[in-house]
């Protein structure tokens, strides 16, 4: 074989690689699967008909039609919403799985729990701030406190007298 037709149709080969490659390659950039490809799944760590779980099932019926795939509302209440929180953590991280959570799981159990199955840090990743919910303080107007440190010193005094919900 002449050299001159070996460069010629290695040449060719290479251009001819070269350029399915360049032809195929927006294919290959859009064969990934577009989301959603299945249902959504909302999981609420609370029980049901708390405000996360109203606000939950809003969101899903809003979510659903906008995104053409169902969107669930599941609820899996317990250990202070480690339940819910620790699945939405080890499931599979292909956004089907979504957590509708207040601080509590996220800020207070990290600091509460000792040896917490999740880390909200590595193990999660937020999306999007959905509501806030206004946390109040209030007694009864006889009560013989006026403002939060009377408050503490009364019922470290009188922890019989004191009870909370």
């Amino acid at each position: 074989m002449p050299t001159s037709l070996y460069f010629s149709s290695r040449r060719t080969w290479l251009s001819s690689t070269v350029l399915a490659v360049l032809a195929f390659s927006p294919l290959l950039s859009s064969a990934q699967t577009p989301w959603p490809s299945k249902a959504v799944r909302i999981v609420v760590p609370y029980a049901p008909g708390g405000a996360n779980d109203i606000l939950a099932r809003v969101v899903a019926e809003k979510l659903a039609p906008a995104l053409g795939q169902s969107v669930l509302v599941e609820n899996r209440a317990g250990a202070g919403a480690a339940v819910g929180t620790e699945y939405v953590a080890r499931a599979t991280p292909d956004g089907h799985t979504l957590l509708m959570a207040a601080s509590g799981p996220i800020a207070f159990n990290p600091a509460l729990v000792a040896k917490l199955a999740y880390n909200p840090l590595t193990d999660l990743a937020p999306i999007s701030l959905i509501g806030s919910f206004p946390m109040i303080l209030a007694v009864n107007d006889n009560f013989p406190v006026k403002n939060f440190t009377e408050l503490v010193a009364y019922s470290k005094a009188n922890p019989d007298k004191t009870n909370y919900a």
